[in-house]
């Protein structure tokens, strides 16, 4: 078990129901008590650092939360739910009543990170390229990366660079010039 996982670990041990208190409302924390005595949470899976879940909800997909934990406990937690009255919403608070209540239930799986770590340049690239052509609204994102990357890059090699001696001017050249305009 990596340090991130345990991390993780811990900071399910810890979390409690009056931690989701503290950061709900008193009718999301009933309405997501209900959600998860209903069976609503679908599936919760953990991913190094962040659990993923999909939770039954009034639209017809399931709505997607993702919980992210450091050292602390819980660091961020968003729904693609439309509920934005402050705290966590309903589907949140049922995915966190499931890892409280049926830990069991949640299903462990690599990190990105370790899923990628092994492959090489070009199995890395192969993997992108089938992505993108499977996903073409990947292409747009990809692209801006890759210029955040690049703008990163010239800057980094730009403040590296040693400075170099400019030139210095000849103030009486530009005296010179001034005098002979305000004189004609």
């Amino acid at each position: 078990m990596s340090s991130h996982e345990t991390n993780l670990s811990s900071s399910l041990s810890h979390l409690t129901e009056a931690i989701i208190h503290e950061h709900t409302s008193p009718q999301s924390y009933e309405r997501g008590l209900d959600y998860y005595e209903r069976g609503a949470v679908l599936s919760v899976i953990r991913r190094g650092q962040q659990l993923l879940a999909e939770v039954e909800g009034s639209e017809y997909l399931p709505y997607q939360v993702r919980i992210t934990f450091d050292a602390g406990g819980i660091r961020e937690a968003s729904c693609s739910c439309p509920y934005d009255w402050g705290g966590w919403c309903k589907h949140i608070v049922a995915t966190l009543l499931t890892c409280i209540h049926a830990p069991e239930t949640i299903e462990d799986r690599p990190s990105i990170e370790a899923l990628l770590a092994d492959l090489d340049r070009d199995r890395l690239q192969a993997l992108i390229l089938k992505l993108a052509e499977q996903k073409p609204d990947l292409v747009d994102l990809i692209e801006a990366h890759v210029q955040g990357l690049q703008v990163q890059a010239e800057w980094e090699a730009l403040r590296d660079k040693p400075r170099q001696r400019r030139t210095s001017l000849n103030p009486e050249a530009f005296r010179r010039r001034v005098h002979a305009i305000l004189h004609s």
